[in-house]
Protein backbone atom coordinates (compact mmCIF):
# COMPACT_ATOMS: atom_id res chain seq x y z
CA UNK A 1 0.00 0.00 0.00
CA UNK A 2 2.80 2.58 0.91
CA UNK A 3 4.53 1.61 -2.52
CA UNK A 4 1.41 2.58 -4.53
CA UNK A 5 1.22 5.67 -2.62
CA UNK A 6 4.57 6.56 -3.13
CA UNK A 7 3.89 5.30 -6.75
CA UNK A 8 0.90 7.84 -7.09
CA UNK A 9 2.49 10.98 -5.32
CA UNK A 10 4.91 11.14 -7.86
CA UNK A 11 2.74 9.91 -10.83
CA UNK A 12 -0.07 12.46 -10.05
CA UNK A 13 1.94 15.79 -8.37
CA UNK A 14 5.90 15.52 -8.41
CA UNK A 15 6.60 14.62 -11.97
CA UNK A 16 3.80 16.99 -13.40
CA UNK A 17 5.00 19.67 -11.22
CA UNK A 18 7.99 19.39 -12.63
CA UNK A 19 7.53 19.33 -16.06
CA UNK A 20 5.25 22.11 -16.10
CA UNK A 21 7.96 24.05 -14.02
CA UNK A 22 10.45 23.48 -16.84
CA UNK A 23 8.28 24.46 -19.45
CA UNK A 24 7.33 27.36 -17.61
CA UNK A 25 11.24 28.51 -17.29
CA UNK A 26 12.30 27.40 -20.85
CA UNK A 27 9.49 27.51 -23.15
CA UNK A 28 10.24 26.19 -26.79
CA UNK A 29 7.02 28.05 -27.77
CA UNK A 30 5.65 30.67 -24.76
CA UNK A 31 2.35 31.39 -23.82
CA UNK A 32 1.23 27.29 -23.59
CA UNK A 33 -2.06 27.57 -20.99
CA UNK A 34 -2.25 24.17 -19.09
CA UNK A 35 -5.41 23.63 -18.86
CA UNK A 36 -5.48 23.84 -23.44
CA UNK A 37 -7.70 22.21 -25.69
CA UNK A 38 -7.73 18.44 -24.82
CA UNK A 39 -6.31 18.46 -21.21
CA UNK A 40 -9.10 16.82 -19.57
CA UNK A 41 -9.13 14.11 -22.54
CA UNK A 42 -4.80 13.37 -22.13
CA UNK A 43 -5.59 13.28 -18.24
CA UNK A 44 -7.31 9.91 -18.80
CA UNK A 45 -5.11 9.17 -21.28
CA UNK A 46 -2.33 9.74 -19.08
CA UNK A 47 -3.97 6.90 -16.46
CA UNK A 48 -4.66 4.60 -19.68
CA UNK A 49 -1.50 5.02 -20.91
CA UNK A 50 0.39 3.96 -17.81
CA UNK A 51 -1.65 1.39 -17.15
CA UNK A 52 -0.95 -0.62 -20.86
CA UNK A 53 2.34 0.26 -20.33
CA UNK A 54 3.14 -0.76 -17.71
CA UNK A 55 0.74 -3.76 -16.97
CA UNK A 56 -1.18 -4.88 -20.57
CA UNK A 57 2.49 -4.98 -23.03
CA UNK A 58 4.32 -6.86 -20.85
CA UNK A 59 1.38 -9.58 -20.51
CA UNK A 60 1.32 -8.93 -24.21
CA UNK A 61 4.81 -9.71 -24.75
CA UNK A 62 4.94 -12.78 -22.77
CA UNK A 63 1.81 -14.43 -24.02
CA UNK A 64 4.05 -13.78 -28.11
CA UNK A 65 6.82 -15.07 -26.55
CA UNK A 66 4.94 -18.26 -24.50
CA UNK A 67 4.93 -20.88 -27.60
CA UNK A 68 8.51 -20.36 -28.23
CA UNK A 69 9.78 -22.37 -24.85
CA UNK A 70 7.16 -25.23 -25.98
CA UNK A 71 8.60 -25.26 -28.97
CA UNK A 72 12.08 -25.37 -28.09
CA UNK A 73 11.57 -28.16 -25.35
CA UNK A 74 12.54 -25.32 -22.98
CA UNK A 75 11.09 -25.01 -19.03
CA UNK A 76 8.86 -20.65 -19.38
CA UNK A 77 11.17 -20.32 -16.51
CA UNK A 78 14.47 -20.84 -17.95
CA UNK A 79 13.23 -19.50 -21.40
CA UNK A 80 12.40 -15.88 -19.63
CA UNK A 81 15.41 -16.01 -17.10
CA UNK A 82 17.72 -15.50 -20.12
CA UNK A 83 19.67 -18.27 -22.61
CA UNK A 84 22.57 -19.10 -24.61
CA UNK A 85 25.38 -17.19 -25.47
CA UNK A 86 24.31 -13.76 -24.41
CA UNK A 87 23.06 -14.91 -21.37
CA UNK A 88 26.55 -15.42 -20.20
CA UNK A 89 27.73 -12.17 -20.82
CA UNK A 90 27.93 -9.73 -17.75
CA UNK A 91 24.91 -8.10 -17.00
CA UNK A 92 26.04 -4.36 -17.52
CA UNK A 93 26.60 -5.58 -21.21
CA UNK A 94 23.54 -7.26 -21.61
CA UNK A 95 21.71 -4.11 -20.06
CA UNK A 96 23.75 -1.91 -22.28
CA UNK A 97 23.05 -4.41 -25.81
CA UNK A 98 19.66 -4.69 -24.81
CA UNK A 99 19.25 -0.92 -24.83
CA UNK A 100 21.24 -0.26 -28.81
CA UNK A 101 19.22 -3.26 -29.96
CA UNK A 102 15.73 -2.39 -28.54
CA UNK A 103 16.28 1.65 -29.88
CA UNK A 104 17.18 0.10 -33.27
CA UNK A 105 13.64 -1.94 -33.24
CA UNK A 106 11.67 0.94 -32.08
CA UNK A 107 12.98 3.22 -34.57
CA UNK A 108 11.62 1.09 -37.24
CA UNK A 109 8.83 0.28 -35.45
CA UNK A 110 8.12 3.92 -35.87
CA UNK A 111 8.38 4.47 -39.06
CA UNK A 112 6.15 1.44 -39.60
CA UNK A 113 3.80 3.55 -37.73
CA UNK A 114 4.01 6.40 -40.23
CA UNK A 115 2.97 3.89 -43.13
CA UNK A 116 -0.24 3.38 -44.55
CA UNK A 117 -1.19 0.71 -43.01
CA UNK A 118 -0.72 1.55 -38.91
CA UNK A 119 -0.73 5.19 -39.47
CA UNK A 120 -4.21 6.03 -37.98
CA UNK A 121 -3.29 4.36 -34.76
CA UNK A 122 -0.27 6.44 -34.42
CA UNK A 123 -2.12 10.00 -36.03
CA UNK A 124 -3.63 9.92 -32.40
CA UNK A 125 -0.31 10.46 -30.64
CA UNK A 126 0.53 13.25 -33.56
CA UNK A 127 -2.83 14.88 -33.17
CA UNK A 128 -2.19 17.77 -30.32
CA UNK A 129 -1.94 21.12 -31.78
CA UNK A 130 -0.27 22.32 -28.70
CA UNK A 131 2.41 19.67 -27.78
CA UNK A 132 2.90 19.82 -24.40
CA UNK A 133 4.40 16.80 -21.48
CA UNK A 134 0.77 15.96 -21.05
CA UNK A 135 0.73 15.49 -24.61
CA UNK A 136 3.13 12.70 -24.85
CA UNK A 137 0.79 10.37 -23.03
CA UNK A 138 -1.43 10.70 -26.08
CA UNK A 139 -1.23 6.82 -27.61
CA UNK A 140 -3.37 4.43 -28.59
CA UNK A 141 -2.62 0.93 -26.81
CA UNK A 142 -2.15 -0.41 -30.25
CA UNK A 143 0.25 1.89 -31.14
CA UNK A 144 1.90 0.91 -27.70
CA UNK A 145 1.76 -2.67 -27.85
CA UNK A 146 2.61 -3.09 -30.96
CA UNK A 147 5.88 -1.12 -30.40
CA UNK A 148 6.73 -3.11 -27.20
CA UNK A 149 6.15 -6.33 -29.52
CA UNK A 150 8.37 -5.04 -32.47
CA UNK A 151 11.02 -3.59 -29.83
CA UNK A 152 11.43 -6.53 -26.49
CA UNK A 153 10.53 -9.63 -28.75
CA UNK A 154 13.20 -10.27 -30.31
CA UNK A 155 15.82 -8.99 -28.01
CA UNK A 156 14.54 -11.99 -25.91
CA UNK A 157 14.36 -14.62 -28.62
CA UNK A 158 18.03 -13.78 -28.10
CA UNK A 159 18.43 -15.35 -25.28
CA UNK A 160 18.80 -11.67 -23.10
CA UNK A 161 17.41 -11.19 -19.43
CA UNK A 162 14.41 -9.98 -19.30
CA UNK A 163 15.84 -7.63 -16.52
CA UNK A 164 18.17 -6.04 -19.26
CA UNK A 165 15.25 -4.20 -20.39
CA UNK A 166 13.31 -3.92 -17.24
CA UNK A 167 16.09 -1.81 -15.50
CA UNK A 168 15.96 0.60 -18.25
CA UNK A 169 11.72 1.29 -17.42
CA UNK A 170 12.36 4.15 -15.42
CA UNK A 171 14.61 6.01 -17.93
CA UNK A 172 12.30 4.62 -20.60
CA UNK A 173 9.15 6.57 -18.73
CA UNK A 174 10.96 9.83 -17.93
CA UNK A 175 12.82 10.57 -21.33
CA UNK A 176 9.78 9.82 -23.28
CA UNK A 177 7.74 12.96 -21.04
CA UNK A 178 10.81 14.55 -21.48
CA UNK A 179 11.06 14.77 -25.25
CA UNK A 180 7.56 16.27 -25.73
CA UNK A 181 8.03 19.10 -23.14
CA UNK A 182 7.79 22.17 -24.59
CA UNK A 183 11.44 23.14 -23.61
CA UNK A 184 13.98 24.90 -25.55
CA UNK A 185 16.46 22.10 -24.91
CA UNK A 186 18.68 20.63 -27.50
CA UNK A 187 21.71 18.73 -25.64
CA UNK A 188 23.64 21.01 -27.95
CA UNK A 189 26.87 19.04 -29.07
CA UNK A 190 25.41 15.83 -27.91
CA UNK A 191 22.23 16.12 -29.83
CA UNK A 192 23.85 13.49 -32.07
CA UNK A 193 24.06 10.98 -28.83
CA UNK A 194 20.84 11.48 -27.22
CA UNK A 195 17.36 12.39 -28.34
CA UNK A 196 16.29 15.97 -27.12
CA UNK A 197 12.94 17.64 -26.52
CA UNK A 198 13.83 19.57 -29.93
CA UNK A 199 14.90 16.58 -31.69
CA UNK A 200 11.50 14.50 -30.98
CA UNK A 201 9.62 17.94 -31.16
CA UNK A 202 10.44 18.36 -34.80
CA UNK A 203 8.45 14.99 -35.44
CA UNK A 204 5.59 16.26 -34.25
CA UNK A 205 5.75 19.48 -36.38
CA UNK A 206 3.06 19.08 -39.55
CA UNK A 207 3.09 17.50 -42.39
CA UNK A 208 5.35 20.12 -44.38
CA UNK A 209 7.86 21.10 -41.20
CA UNK A 210 9.41 17.76 -40.18
CA UNK A 211 6.87 14.99 -39.46
CA UNK A 212 8.85 12.70 -41.52
CA UNK A 213 11.96 12.89 -39.44
CA UNK A 214 13.74 12.25 -36.39
CA UNK A 215 11.67 8.38 -35.69
CA UNK A 216 14.37 7.91 -33.36
CA UNK A 217 13.33 7.17 -29.40
CA UNK A 218 17.06 7.46 -28.02
CA UNK A 219 19.93 7.29 -30.12
CA UNK A 220 19.51 9.53 -33.25
CA UNK A 221 22.28 7.86 -34.63
CA UNK A 222 19.57 5.41 -35.98
CA UNK A 223 18.25 9.22 -37.74
CA UNK A 224 22.26 9.75 -39.21
CA UNK A 225 22.81 6.66 -40.41
CA UNK A 226 19.31 5.93 -42.38
CA UNK A 227 18.74 9.74 -43.66
CA UNK A 228 15.68 10.86 -41.34
CA UNK A 229 17.71 13.27 -39.26
CA UNK A 230 16.21 16.57 -38.69
CA UNK A 231 17.23 19.54 -36.59
CA UNK A 232 18.23 23.05 -38.20
CA UNK A 233 20.38 24.93 -36.11
CA UNK A 234 18.94 28.21 -34.53
CA UNK A 235 15.14 27.38 -35.14
CA UNK A 236 12.93 25.98 -32.97
CA UNK A 237 9.62 23.76 -34.16
CA UNK A 238 6.01 25.92 -33.23
CA UNK A 239 3.47 24.10 -35.37
CA UNK A 240 1.94 20.92 -33.98
CA UNK A 241 -0.69 18.43 -35.00
CA UNK A 242 -2.96 17.35 -37.68
CA UNK A 243 -4.93 20.22 -38.79
CA UNK A 244 -8.26 18.23 -37.00
CA UNK A 245 -7.56 14.89 -38.75
CA UNK A 246 -8.38 12.64 -35.67
CA UNK A 247 -11.29 13.75 -33.43
CA UNK A 248 -11.27 15.47 -29.83
CA UNK A 249 -12.09 13.37 -26.71
CA UNK A 250 -10.41 10.38 -25.21
CA UNK A 251 -13.75 8.04 -26.76
CA UNK A 252 -13.17 9.40 -30.06
CA UNK A 253 -9.30 9.18 -30.46
CA UNK A 254 -9.53 5.57 -29.36
CA UNK A 255 -12.14 4.80 -31.51
CA UNK A 256 -10.70 6.58 -34.48
CA UNK A 257 -8.42 3.83 -35.99
CA UNK A 258 -10.79 1.57 -35.36
CA UNK A 259 -13.65 3.01 -37.54
CA UNK A 260 -13.73 2.15 -41.52
CA UNK A 261 -11.28 4.46 -43.53
CA UNK A 262 -14.44 5.81 -45.31
CA UNK A 263 -15.25 7.42 -42.27
CA UNK A 264 -12.10 8.93 -41.24
CA UNK A 265 -9.96 11.90 -42.63
CA UNK A 266 -6.20 10.55 -41.99
CA UNK A 267 -3.90 10.31 -44.61
CA UNK A 268 -0.89 8.80 -44.55
CA UNK A 269 2.11 11.40 -43.80
CA UNK A 270 3.13 12.76 -47.31
CA UNK A 271 6.19 10.19 -47.93
CA UNK A 272 3.81 7.57 -47.76
CA UNK A 273 1.42 9.11 -50.52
Amino acid sequence: MQELLITLLFAVIVFPALWILLEKLWPSVPGYRILRRGFFSDVIWYGVQSLVSRSLSPLVVFAVLLPVPLALGMSTDSFFSGFGPVAQLPFAWQALLAFVLADFLLYWSHRFFHSRAAWPFHAVHHSPDQLDWLAATRMHPVNEVGAQIISACPVLLLGFQPMALVVWAPFFALHSVFIHCNVRVSFGPFRYVLASPIFHRWHHTTREAGLEKNFASYLPVWDLLFGTFYMPKGVQPAEFGLGGEVPDGFTRQFLYPLMPSSWRQSPAPVTHK
